[in-house]
């Protein structure tokens, strides 16, 4: 348990609670930062809850360097609950969101995009996309068919479904290959 994610069935992975790596502090609340907010908004005018990728969550950045800690200082009568994820897309941003950012209350989203991760929308393995990342989770996806939009699961529901990448890898590349957009487009 040394690695900064954890799996989550729905969001495919989320930092690790409690957890120090680079310059990087997960709180035992799993967010970034060493800040623990109270579970119920005392106002939920004053909180903004923050979703995206490494931009939101502040990759090699130390924890006084985020947007969201910046927001707070700005204006410190708000909470900025930075729900970031590194390695992420919107899909998981919207995952993340509906496990634990409602969980958290608030009246305003931040959602950090960066166009140049609009790959990781449509991608349903991490592998695919950076072949050399220690973060090798599937994730749920964006998929669009016969015009239709939607937003699939995780394809790897149980931390056990790895064991069936692990013992027939070609068969579930193939398998997770064929769900993933980014890579057949």
């Amino acid at each position: 348990g040394n690695h900064p994610a954890i799996f989550d069935a729905d969001v495919g992975w989320v930092p690790r609670p409690s957890h120090q790596w680079k310059v990087h502090t997960n709180s035992e609340q799993g967010l970034r930062g060493k800040r623990i907010y109270p579970e119920t908004a005392a106002d939920p005018d004053l909180r903004i809850l923050c979703l995206g990728d490494s931009f939101t969550f502040g990759y090699e950045v130390e924890d006084d360097q985020t947007f969201p800690h910046h927001g707070e200082q700005l204006r410190p009568d708000t909470e900025w609950i930075n729900l970031g994820i590194c390695g992420a897309g919107l899909t998981q941003a919207l995952e993340r969101y509906r496990k634990h950012g409602r969980e958290f209350g608030g009246k305003y989203v931040v959602i950090g995009f960066m166009n140049n991760n609009v790959k990781r929308t449509v991608n349903s393995f991490r592998g695919f996309i950076s072949p050399g990342d220690t973060t090798p989770f599937a994730k749920p996806y964006a998929k669009m068919s016969d015009g239709v939009f939607s937003i699939e699961p995780n394809p790897y529901q149980e931390l056990s479904d790895y064991q069936r990448l692990l013992d027939n890898e070609e068969e579930e590349i193939k398998r997770l290959y064929e769900l993933d957009y980014f890579v057949w487009s």
